[in-house]
């Protein structure tokens, strides 16, 4: 009878112990959990460029490590106390609670490759991120015209010559100005013909159908003609 009450509170015992063993082994402030800047990010050079990495505890130390090519030792960029704000060769690093960027304001050549991210909040965690730094754009695809590269000013084709003056002639202005001109023309003429023969002196022929008695002869001017 005793040795069944033992074992039965011995039983009780373990069941009360086990809860508290099992919560003192977790974490006061539950996993880090981080997330960091995944996969490739790629930037033409001198462009901005920006890594980060979060988690749910606040950060107590970040180290930042890049290998700029698959096999070569790495190279340590920052090893920093959290919180703060660093600067090194081109890279900023800030840390702000469970928050870190590294910021990259003018990306270089020197500055790609494969970045290591050692995180210590209430664990040690890591995480990586590569970064590509591409040539720019505009000297790739734009052509830089210089002082003495100025693009050709553009020329009418012979082609569209013709359909121009062709367009200019048949407008309704220049309709209009040719015919005014045409009449003015023609009418100084007429007058340069009837003034002709009185100016230089010679005999003027009449029309008998303009003379008063209707005679068949012409009338001459005295001292000119039989």
């Amino acid at each position: 009878m005793q040795a069944s009450v033992s074992r039965l509170l011995v039983a009780r015992l373990l069941w009360a112990v086990l809860p508290l063993a099992a919560s003192g082994s977790a974490p006061r402030g539950g996993w880090d959990s981080p997330n960091c800047t995944a996969g490739v990010v790629s930037v033409s050079r001198g462009e901005h460029a920006e890594l980060a990495c979060s988690m749910a505890n606040p950060f107590s130390h970040v180290r930042v490590s890049l290998r700029a090519h698959p096999g070569e030792s790495w190279q340590l960029v920052f090893d920093e106390q959290a919180p703060g704000s660093f600067r090194r060769d081109g890279w900023q690093l800030w840390v702000q609670g469970s928050e870190a960027r590294l910021v990259i304001e003018k990306a270089q050549d020197a500055q790609a490759g494969t970045y290591r991210w050692s995180l210590a909040g209430l664990q040690r965690s890591f995480g990586t991120t590569v970064l590509n730094v591409l040539e720019p754009q505009d000297q790739l695809f734009t052509p830089s015209w210089g002082p003495q590269m100025l693009p050709p000013k553009p020329t009418p084709s012979p082609e569209k010559i013709p359909v121009q003056l062709a367009y200019l002639a048949f407008s309704p202005v220049a309709v209009l100005f040719l015919l005014v001109w045409l009449q003015r023309r023609a009418s100084r003429r007429r007058s340069k013909v009837a003034q002709a023969p009185s100016d230089a002196g010679g005999p003027c022929c009449c029309d008998p159908r303009d003379r008063p008695g209707g005679g068949l002869a012409c009338e001459h001017t005295p001292g000119f003609g039989p």
